[in-house]
């Protein structure tokens, strides 16, 4: 079984922001710097090959298969970090579910950069986004 170089305790690195706010950035350079074993987010299920081929109708099975890979890699001991817009709580609490079933430290970075979507995503649909993702800072309900 594949086990982390790290001691304990171990971490889950979850990176939040916007489309184009530089989440995947971060999370390449967070395993390149050898802080994590495993970079997850849910555009990863979009990909096939080199191709990025988004369809809205499995952003569900997108988000399910993100938690499944994040889940595994926990199971493994291994340290992970996840970047995805999480707009709402709901969306983080499965991972903080996760972390602490398995006794893992929780590092929440929230990216806040302006970059060009890597996936052409409409501004509008970012400001909506933007907005979802302060209203939940503001309720900073993780920190409680």
């Amino acid at each position: 079984m594949e086990k982390s170089k790290y001691p304990l305790p171990r971490q889950l690195y979850i990176i939040s922001g916007v489309p184009g706010s530089g989440k995947s950035t971060l999370a390449r350079a967070l395993i390149v710097a050898g802080l994590a074993d495993r970079h997850y987010e849910a555009d990863q299920f979009f990909v096939s090959g080199t191709m990025y081929k988004f369809d809205p109708t499995k952003i569900t099975e997108a988000h399910e298969w993100c938690m499944n890979q994040t889940w595994q890699a926990m199971r493994k001991c291994l340290n992970v970090v996840v970047s995805n817009t999480f707009t709402k709580d709901v969306f983080l609490k499965h991972y903080l579910d996760m972390a602490r079933e398995y006794e893992y430290n929780v590092v929440e970075i929230v990216m806040k950069s302006k970059f060009k979507s890597e996936h052409d995503v409409p501004l509008e649909t970012v400001a909506r986004m933007k907005l979802q993702l302060q209203e939940r800072l503001n309720n900073d309900w993780v920190m409680k």
